[in-house]
């Protein structure tokens, strides 16, 4: 037994035995985890380690509120002395601090560090969690870095840099800078189109809540990548120690309340509404209560569930968001839902990608946090950006077509209201000309060369007005929508229908369209007036020559058509149908009713 229990210590003690990390004036960075040995125990003071194992990986898995200590050993095998920085790489640690023993027996012990530090307190006055190390020329040296976290289990990755020659946390620096400026643009350009909208009447609150959003990310990633400890709020060290899940609590809460805006959840939704709603208080009093827990009075290991519960629970409403934006988007393809389908997918990406590395599935790493920020979150805001100026442009484009619907009805009402009276005009002058003498005769052709000249230049600026082509299925609705409110107090049936839908959609020239509903009206005036009708029928058709075709029949008394020749306005239409290249017919049989079918080209 006592040499089996030889055997098993001498073996555990090799296992746990780090290999030595040779250093000299070629390594500019240097991973340490896979060569450490990890000690934990609860309080710094106490001697009892609860766990010991050697690191295989290079990270090094911690657990919450205890103290773990991580050692390794070195040799600057050079014959000059060097200095590197101790960086940690992850800033929820709340004190870090080593103690480099050599093999003379003297021990230096460095300064602490810590997330709950203000800047100027810090050894290195960096944002990042980092030591200044000092190794001696041709000697071996044992690194203990003692390492506290008091909330969550988290994952380190020592790593010695040499802070003259390996420049990549200052690129790193720079990337982030470029990346404020362009979100401060970002927001400053959406600011001005709100107001441009504001201008205009128009309030947009998915506008509003992607400025939000990009207010709270935009701190998000002051908190995260370290500036804000060291530029902002350095001097309240309760706030840096919270300041990365408060901000992104913002941005999941605007999110949160772009979806439902965006998406009409409470109408469409209702229980996914609610969920949303009650998820957005939730995450609010969590993340508001986390600041608390800098403070020693702070119940230890009451922030970590709280936050997990959080965490699951908006994973399940962004997936659900996902699955609504790319149905809506599939069902319905629109510039802006692309742009918001796009929008929430990599806000997904990079909620995930977070969650992942924050919770150990990946390998944490300084650089890899910010490729994660660069590459998920700058299109966020582009996407985000995109769609504030697209609102703004598909305003701008609605409030033409609003003007130039305005501006077409007053043309429309005008030609209707002038045409018909001209016309009137001109249909008396041809029947009252051949009945003067000669003097009244010129007179009378001069008011209706007038007349004819006011029409033609009537129609003219109507035209140049209405220059876009209406399409027959337009004239088909205005003309059912205005009988049925023609008919309304009348007890009578209407039956209004197009025979083929496949050329409802051919383009109209807007004067056969303006005429057309000129004569429609006339028809139903006469109708009103004379037919005693109970039911009318009116059918829209196309003859087969490229030619429309409307009939309209009512089941009145009608009349004789050899008898009745002018009056009723039928001269009136025959005038009108032929100035649109068209023809009317007319059949009629006394108490059978009477049938009006017109004719003509749907391009003057």
């Amino acid at each position: 037994m006592r040499l089996m229990a030889i055997f098993l210590f001498f073996y555990f003690f090799n296992y746990c035995k780090a290999d030595t990390i040779l250093l000299d004036r070629t390594k500019l960075e240097v991973q340490l985890g896979r060569f450490c040995n990890v000690q934990s125990h609860e309080l710094i003071n106490e001697t009892k380690y609860q766990a010991l194992k050697k690191s295989l990986d290079s990270r090094i898995g911690l657990a919450p509120d205890l103290w773990h200590k991580v050692s390794c050993d070195l040799y600057n095998s050079s014959n000059q002395d060097l200095q590197y920085t101790l960086h940690f790489h992850n800033a929820q640690l709340d004190t870090v601090y080593f103690v480099l023993q050599y093999e003379d027996g003297s021990i230096y012990t460095s300064p602490i560090t810590g997330c709950d530090m203000p800047y100027y307190k810090r050894p290195t006055n960096d944002r990042t969690l980092s030591l200044p190390i000092y190794l001696k020329h041709n000697s071996k040296c044992k690194l203990n870095m003692f390492v506290y976290g008091r909330e969550f289990e988290i994952a380190i990755s020592p790593t010695l840099i040499n802070p003259v020659f390996n420049d990549d946390l200052l690129t790193i620096d720079y990337a982030y800078l470029v990346l404020f400026l362009l979100i401060l643009l970002s927001l400053l350009i959406a600011y001005l189109v709100l107001l441009m909208l504001k201008w205009h009447n128009y309030d947009s609150f998915s506008a509003r809540w992607f400025m939000a959003y990009g207010v709270g990310g935009l701190f998000h990633l002051v908190a995260t990548s370290g500036f804000g400890s060291l530029y902002v709020w350095g001097s309240f060290p309760w706030i840096e120690v919270n300041a990365a899940l408060f901000t992104g609590g913002i941005c999941s809460i605007a999110l949160m309340a772009l979806a439902r805006k965006y998406y009409l959840t409470k109408q469409k939704y209702p229980y996914f509404d609610k969920y949303l709603i009650v998820l957005s208080y939730l995450y609010f009093i969590v993340t508001v209560y986390g600041f608390m827990h800098y403070f020693p009075w702070f119940p230890k290991g009451s922030y970590m569930p709280m936050v997990a519960i959080v965490y699951i629970l908006m994973f399940f409403a962004l997936l659900y968001i996902n699955i609504i934006s790319f149905t809506v988007f599939y069902n319905k393809f629109v510039r802006g839902n692309a742009i918001i389908a796009l929008f929430f997918l990599f806000h997904t990406l990079f909620y995930i990608a977070i969650t992942c590395l924050e919770n150990n599935l990946i390998t944490y790493s300084t650089k890899l946090h910010n490729v994660i920020n660069l590459l998920c979150y700058v299109p966020q805001i582009l996407f985000a950006l995109s769609y504030i100026i697209l609102q703004y442009f598909e305003l701008d484009r609605l409030r033409n077509i609003e003007e130039s619907m305005v501006r077409k009805k007053l043309f429309v009402q005008l030609h209707q209201n002038v045409s018909e009276p001209l016309s009137k005009i001109e249909l008396n002058a041809h029947h009252i000309i051949g009945k003067l003498q000669d003097e009244d005769k010129t007179a009378m052709q001069k008011i209706l060369s007038d007349s004819y000249l006011a029409k033609n230049q009537l129609d003219d600026l109507f035209n140049s007005v209405n220059a876009e082509v209406y399409r027959f299925n337009d004239l088909i609705i205005y003309i059912k929508s205005w009988m049925e409110e023609f008919w309304s107090l009348a007890p009578l049936n209407i039956d209004v229908k197009g025979q083929k839908i496949e050329w409802v959609s051919q383009n109209v020239d807007p004067l056969v369209y303006a005429q057309l509903m000129l004569i429609v009206k006339e028809i139903n005036n006469n109708i009103a007036k004379y037919a005693k009708a109970t039911l009318i029928e009116v059918r829209f058709d196309n003859d087969g020559y490229g030619r429309y075709k409307i009939i309209i029949k009512d089941n009145g008394i009608g009349f004789d058509t050899s008898i009745v020749k002018y009056g009723h306005g039928i001269e009136g239409m025959h005038y009108r149908m032929q100035y649109i290249l068209g023809k009317a017919k007319i059949s009629s049989i006394v108490n059978h009713g009477t049938e009006i079918e017109l004719s003509g080209p749907y391009h003057l």
